[in-house]
């Protein structure tokens, strides 16, 4: 998948915001979709079709 051709309307460049935990005291990591995209981009393709997918069982 071409995640880094991702193509976002508005502000959501630099707002929106994906944070995961270290599990450790004070380990909350924030960055942005700009920052994430540059790094990672799958995981934003990977984030999106996990809230997508049903919660339980």
């Amino acid at each position: 998948v071409n995640a880094e051709k991702i193509a976002v309307s508005g502000k959501k460049r630099t707002q929106k915001l994906y944070r995961r935990h270290s599990g450790r005291p004070g380990g909350m990591k924030v960055e942005t979709f700009d920052q994430l995209q540059k790094r990672i981009p799958e995981r934003i393709i990977e984030h999106a079709v996990r809230g997508m997918l049903p919660k339980g069982r």
